[in-house]
């Protein structure tokens, strides 16, 4: 973004260094292997069916049960919609000279304006600083000057406050809401127009297009299959397997559609280094490690919370098995011994009887010869 101190050849030099980083980030994507699994290629992602890009624009299914032979339907319904932060201002042209604080999520800006200055020039005033803002304006036939957040969602905010002069709008400061959703009949997480739900059948994330998201209506959608799944119990059910999908990390696939994908930083595509586009080459870059991050720490749990508690306390019963086993094999050694005591026992009795019943008889003969 430092145009002032990077000639041309230095930006080419850059977006040459930027082309290579992204081969390699395609090359991770598509050769990261494990027992002859691709990982990171999209093999592991989950398919879709019907999913309608005017009410959804991304689908993350981190983990889905999948019945063999069946599909797993995704009803998404909107109950109340998203809203922007908004203010407005209806006092028509200015009386006076003005200095307004425009200020939202992205930062603030002073603009200065004239006595006279009608509501359509503040508002293109306003917008032609919006990036630095995240403040949009416009002037609306009612006659009022209606300031918004860019985004949507109960984390965003429009402020406007005079520095000089008088301007006073409806509310200093306004917050937008979060759109309410339902998938599959539950309560979803929602952040502006991003909405989640985990469950243990179903963990998912989706964003929703502002037409969908700020109209109460319903759409839906099916998973066919894909994921990966772990067979963990000893019996083969649905209760004894767990699942994850892996999607793919390609500059294709990381950032969204909001803000646009790595792949578009390349040499002669819209965000490159040449094309001046840098405030939106950094929100696709902050979305897409905020995407590898995610990515991450969901299959490092899943390793180190699943399949290494699963490994431990398949340890554990090992280990109580073997304890069984020799208590069982210790048992036995003492019943085996008690039993051949036993039979010495009776044979030196029984022989004993017998010396004594072979002793009558010679008794009786040695008097006989006497």
């Amino acid at each position: 973004a430092n145009t002032g101190a990077i000639s041309p050849q230095e930006v080419q030099a850059n977006q040459l260094q930027t082309d290579t980083i992204l081969n390699s980030i395609n090359r991770i994507s598509n050769t990261t292997q494990f027992d002859g699994v691709n990982l990171l290629d999209g093999t592991l992602d989950y398919i879709t069916t019907g999913v309608t890009n005017a009410a959804i624009s991304t689908v993350q299914i981190n983990a889905a049960t999948v019945p063999t032979g069946a599909t797993t339907p995704v009803v998404i319904g909107v109950t109340a919609s998203a809203k922007t932060g908004q203010l407005s201002y209806n006092n028509g042209t200015l009386v006076d000279d003005v200095t307004l604080d425009i200020k939202g999520n992205q930062g603030s800006q002073q603009l200065n304006f004239a006595n006279g200055t009608t509501d359509a020039s503040i508002a293109s005033a306003v917008n032609s600083v919006k990036g630095q803002t995240g403040v949009s304006a416009v002037a609306s036939t009612d006659t009022r000057l209606y300031f918004n957040s860019t985004d949507y969602g109960s984390n965003q905010f429009v402020s406007v406050q005079e520095v000089a002069g008088t301007f006073v709008p409806t509310t200093p400061v306004a917050k937008g809401v979060d759109a309410a959703v339902t998938i599959n009949g539950q309560k979803a997480d929602v952040s502006g127009l991003k909405a989640s739900l985990r469950t243990v059948n179903l963990d998912l994330t989706l964003d929703l297009t502002a037409t969908f998201g700020t109209t109460l209506g319903s759409t839906s959608f099916n998973i066919t299959g894909g994921g990966s799944r772990f067979q963990l119990s000893s019996k083969v059910n649905t209760v004894g397997q767990v699942n994850i999908g892996i999607e793919s990390v390609s500059t294709a696939r990381l950032g969204n559609s909001i803000v646009g994908t790595l792949s578009t930083l390349g040499s002669g595509q819209t965000n490159a280094l040449a094309s001046g586009n840098t405030v939106q080459g950094q929100r696709i870059i902050d979305a897409a490690v905020q995407q590898v991050s995610q990515l991450r720490g969901r299959l490092g749990a899943f390793q180190k919370d699943v399949l290494a508690t699963n490994v431990n306390n398949l340890q554990v019963s090992l280990e109580n098995i073997t304890a069984s086993e020799s208590s069982i094999r210790d048992t036995d050694f003492a019943v085996e011994t008690a039993l051949l005591t036993r039979d010495q026992i009776l044979v030196q009795a029984n022989t004993a009887v017998l010396a004594q019943a072979n002793t009558t008889p010679q008794s009786v003969l040695a008097l006989l010869k006497a």
